[in-house]
């Protein structure tokens, strides 16, 4: 078996190096996050004003409301208890996957950029929506 070496090298270090973030960009934007982003975001704050500028409330009664696009729940709000759920998988990952932020980061970053629109003590990343 003859294995060309510049093509084992690049399969290696793709293997090492990973994905470029406008590749990770790419990929979220033609998947997951299509029609909720216009543009690749510059900054975290930038692609949260873009997720909540795109979406709306989809349901509500009296205890709880849902925030989100095309049927798809990007935020819940038990107003009672005053917990937000958050969208794992279109918010909290890419805030620390991409942009390397930690718990406290995110929730500072949501609590200032949601504080005129929900009144929340706890915030509760869920798992699978």
């Amino acid at each position: 078996m003859i294995i060309k070496f510049e093509l084992f090298n690049e399969g290696i270090k793709s293997l090492l190096v990973g994905p470029t973030e406008n590749e990770i960009w790419s990929e979220l934007m033609n998947g997951k996050l299509k029609g909720f982003l216009k543009s690749i975001p510059k900054s975290p704050e930038d692609f949260f004003i873009q997720m909540k500028e795109d979406c709306k409330i989809l349901n509500i009664d009296d205890n709880y409301f849902w925030w989100g696009k095309n049927h798809t729940v990007i935020f819940w709000v038990d107003k009672n208890k005053k917990y937000l759920y958050l969208s794992d998988n279109y918010i909290w990952l890419v805030l620390s996957k991409i942009y390397n932020l930690n718990w406290v980061e995110i929730r500072t970053l949501i609590s200032e950029q949601l504080s005129d629109d929900i009144n929340f003590n706890i915030l509760i990343p869920i798992r699978g929506w």
